[in-house]
């Protein structure tokens, strides 16, 4: 997800470390509320959380 990458990247690193990202979330807070996009290609399902990210 560079997009999310991108957007961690380019704050202001003196308010913004030691933190844990997760890319749905960064973008949300940027204002991307459909993530479609970022769905492969027919795909019509709903995303699936990463297996390292607890549910709650």
């Amino acid at each position: 997800m560079a997009d999310a990458a991108y957007a961690v990247l380019t704050r202001d690193a003196r308010t913004c470390t030691g933190n844990l990202f997760i890319d749905d979330e960064v973008l949300s807070g940027e204002g991307v509320t459909d993530l479609a996009a970022y769905s492969p290609a027919g795909f019509e399902g709903d995303l699936a959380l990463d297996i390292f990210v607890d549910p709650a």
